[in-house]
């Protein structure tokens, strides 16, 4: 009897921790698959920000009509670049690499924190988790949600370098 205890109360313990495991795994890839969707969310938000400042400065290449789209406490370090957004930049940011067939100029996106980006969002007094981070070639945004529900460009590399 006391074998037969021992041996259910093994399978239960078993069991148990089976679940555990499988409801962490299922919680960790839940979070990666809800990252992406966010991060492909707001790339036609970046996009329509992109388009913007490229419009802007057909008219004022000084980059001052870019305020809009850039976050204000980061607008006048980035207002030097604002103006090198062309028509590439705009394909790029706005097309993922992750799709098939992978369409030329295109970026990744990845959450600011992944990559190693969380000091752009802490400049603009934002939470880097509700950041992202988009490259392509040896171009990168970072783009934030804000408290107010508006998506923000906090940081731009290298606009026109994109692949």
């Amino acid at each position: 009897m006391k074998l037969w205890l021992g041996i259910g109360g093994g399978c239960l313990l078993l069991a148990i921790v089976a679940c555990l495991g499988s409801w962490w795994w299922c919680k960790s890839k839940a979070e990666e698959v809800g990252n992406a969707f966010g991060g492909e969310m707001n790339r036609i938000s970046l996009s329509f920000k992109l388009s913007s400042i490229k419009s802007s400065c057909m008219s004022d290449p000084s980059g001052a009509g870019a305020a809009g789209s850039i976050h204000p406490t980061v607008f006048p370090q980035l207002q030097g670049v604002a103006c090198q957004v062309n028509d590439q930049t705009v394909s790029a940011f706005g097309s993922s690499c992750d799709t098939q067939p992978r369409p030329t100029p295109c970026s990744t996106v990845q959450p600011a924190s992944a990559a190693g980006d969380e000091a752009y969002a802490e400049a603009a007094g934002l939470d880097a988790s509700a950041c992202y981070s988009y490259v392509s070639g040896s171009a990168k945004i970072v783009g934030c949600n804000t408290p107010e529900g508006q998506f923000m460009i906090v940081h731009m590399e290298n606009p026109a370098a994109v692949q």
